[in-house]
């Protein structure tokens, strides 16, 4: 499809007139698609024959010209219905984006304006202080109006934080908190802001985790929680355990699975970190005591080591599959140091 609508220069302004200029657009489709619609109900409504397959609603004059035509005309129409259909979606989809873009670009512009308003601050809080140490004489005026500019800021900077709770946000607002605790102001609306990005975090991080398992994801999770726990936030130690465990269970299922399959070391190791997480969470992942559904070796089945045994080798010979190695490592996690290389000369418990 040819470019609806030229990109405009980016920043805050460009993305504002992107987005103005793609809603124009899809405005354009809505009211041509309409105009198709009513034209096809016409020709329903009128029992107009199809028939010349060039005759659509672009070249059509009036309902007269339709009537009085031999055309393919409802699989004319149907056609352009199904293009401006597709037009339509691909607008939806460029204007989800700019909107985005636009929102990510005010955001950006906000951060930025805080930070200069803050450096601002800075300078003249250190121009005031060597002030008042060089001359002794406390400027009583100047430090309370700048300690006024300096909750603005702060409030401003809890702003920044509510559309972006990022880290950099967070510390943001805790400097300034801390450079009107020293000068004994209460900051109520920075805690505040604080735990209420710390929430943030962590909902959207076990957001995260449940669209997309991985330890990577995991580890956000229990990080975010530890935040919103030290920020006084109620429950953030729960869910975050919560919403871990059951990731780390996921994850271990994911791990067995590919290890019953390719029960190789490198599939054992990370079965075995799986299995660690979920153990560390709280969660139960020991390797049964027997595998469920195969052959069943007698309990105080014991094997004597011999040149050329394998792990998988005496799975398949007592449990009649040879991906069921491990619980046999595990059984004599003391005697074996190599998985490769079983001790020759030992005598392994099986069962």
């Amino acid at each position: 499809m040819n470019t609806i609508a030229q990109k405009p220069a980016t920043g805050v302004a460009g993305a504002s007139a992107e987005v103005a200029q793609l809603e124009a657009a899809e405005r354009r489709v809505k009211i041509q698609l309409a105009a198709v619609l009513e034209q096809l109900k016409d020709l329903d409504a009128r029992h107009v024959p199809d028939s010349h397959p060039w005759l659509t609603f672009k070249t059509v004059n009036s309902i007269e010209e339709l009537k009085s035509a031999h055309g393919s005309l409802r699989s004319a129409l149907k056609q352009d219905i199904s293009e401006l259909q597709a037009t339509f979606r691909q607008l939806e989809s460029e204007l989800r984006a700019a909107r985005r873009q636009s929102s990510l670009s005010a955001i950006k512009g906000r951060e930025n304006l805080a930070a200069q308003h803050y450096h601002d601050f800075e300078l003249k809080m250190r121009e005031l202080l060597t002030r008042w140490k060089n001359t002794g004489i406390r400027p009583e005026a100047e430090l309370e109006h700048l300690l006024g500019v300096a909750e603005k800021v702060m409030k401003e900077q809890v702003v920044v934080l509510d559309s972006n709770p990022s880290r950099e946000n967070m510390r943001a607002v805790l400097t300034s908190m801390k450079n009107l605790s020293l000068f004994g102001k209460d900051t109520p609306e920075g805690w505040s802001g604080l735990q209420k990005a710390a929430n943030k975090r962590l909902t959207n991080s076990v957001r995260s985790l449940k669209a997309n398992v991985t330890r990577a994801n995991l580890a956000n999770v229990l990080n975010a929680g530890r935040e919103a726990e030290l920020l006084g936030c109620e429950h953030a130690s729960e869910e975050s355990i919560g919403a871990a465990l059951a990731g780390a269970v996921k994850l271990r299922e994911a791990a067995e699975r590919q290890f019953r399959s390719i029960p190789s070391v490198t599939n054992f190791m990370a079965l075995f970190k799986a299995q660690h997480d979920e153990a560390l969470l709280g969660g139960s992942s020991a390797v049964p005591d027997h595998p469920q559904g195969l052959q069943d070796a007698p309990r105080g089945t014991i094997h004597l080591v011999k040149a050329g045994d394998t792990l998988s080798g005496l799975s398949q010979r007592y449990f009649g599959n040879a991906c069921y190695w491990d619980v046999i490592l595990w059984r004599n996690v003391g005697l074996i140091r190599d998985p490769n290389h079983p001790p020759i000369g030992r005598t392994l418990t099986i069962a």
